[in-house]
């Protein structure tokens, strides 16, 4: 990794986290970062939610749904974001044919008030992933698949002047390489790069490939900023 200058001054990576997870699915990407200050939120699905605290210029790595989420609400002082299995829009749309039929969203929001640890579970488990041991919580749940089924980030990326790393997995089943594509097509300061064997969860199965990406794009947004001062 090439080190930026001494003096620059160090982005916080800021870690959101996707739909039916926690903060705790960044645990093994942000052992693999020791260089750089870091913080992340949690959404509360399964527990109380917690706002990520940061101070000076900040870099936020969203993963799958937390990457949409975040395009909302970036900090004043972001200075590059980092796409983790992520996406600009979820559903398919006219103008956006590689996204997921709405209807299966539409069956999970109907099914989610009633059978709210079932639904998580099918979810969890098309991730290869387990539950925790806290009980689902079925407010901010619904409350983010409302907004998985309805946002469109497409434009925001469009004219966003912000670099931007996406980090991509060619056997995602839940992000498609097709969405991955169509959702980035429009970004005019994107990086992508795909792990050939990775699927939806690439932080915690493949961490130090991302951190190696995540390194390198730190250091190039640190070094272009210090160059321009």
């Amino acid at each position: 990794m090439t080190k930026p200058p001494s003096d620059a001054p160090r982005p916080t990576l800021l870690f959101t986290h996707g739909w039916a997870l926690d903060r705790s699915m960044w645990s093994a990407l942000r052992a693999a970062l020791p260089a750089w200050p870091q913080t992340a939120s949690d959404a509360g699905y399964f527990g109380d939610a917690r706002h990520a605290e940061h101070q000076g210029p900040v870099i936020v790595v969203g993963h799958s749904l937390g990457f949409l989420q975040a395009l909302s609400y970036l900090p004043p002082d972001c200075v590059g974001l980092v796409a983790i299995n992520g996406f600009t829009r979820f559903c398919a749309a006219p103008d956006y044919e590689h996204g997921v039929p709405a209807r299966l969203v539409d069956r999970m929001l109907t099914r989610l008030p009633r059978h709210t640890h079932d639904v998580v579970q099918a979810f969890r488990a098309r991730c290869d992933l387990d539950m925790p041991s806290a009980p689902p919580c079925p407010e901010p749940l619904l409350h983010d698949l409302k907004l998985l089924r309805h946002a469109d980030g497409r434009q925001a990326v469009a004219a966003s002047a912000l670099p931007l790393l996406v980090l991509a997995g060619r056997c995602d089943t839940v992000v498609s390489p097709a969405m991955t594509r169509a959702s980035f097509a429009g970004a005019r300061h994107a990086r992508v790069f795909w792990h050939d064997e990775a699927g939806h969860m690439l932080p915690a199965s493949h961490p130090e490939w991302c951190a190696h990406h995540i390194d390198e794009f730190v250091t190039a947004v640190i070094g272009s900023h210090h160059g321009s001062n």
